[in-house]
């Protein structure tokens, strides 16, 4: 499946660095996994979108009223603590 491989990108380039290194990745290391996260939220996005009706999905994860009139993707992610 593509959407493993896709993954399996994105850890390459942090598998064998410490957790500090990994958060402290060159501009062009970033870039690359900029790059690698955005293919897998397309394989993952089209994966979901033609197995479970993406909305549905969510919905069902989330709750109707958690979803509406908000982004999809806003009931996805947690407010940012400060």
């Amino acid at each position: 499946m593509v959407l493993s491989v896709e993954v399996s990108e994105v850890v390459e380039h942090t598998q064998w660095l410490t957790q500090e290194e990994s958060r402290n990745l060159t501009v062009d290391r970033l870039a690359q996994v900029r790059e690698e996260i955005g293919d897998v939220m397309i394989y993952l996005t089209e994966l979901a979108d033609k197995l479970v009706q993406l909305k549905l999905s969510f919905v069902s994860r989330f709750g109707a009223k958690e979803c509406q009139p908000r982004r999809l993707c806003d009931c996805m992610m947690p407010p940012l603590m400060t």
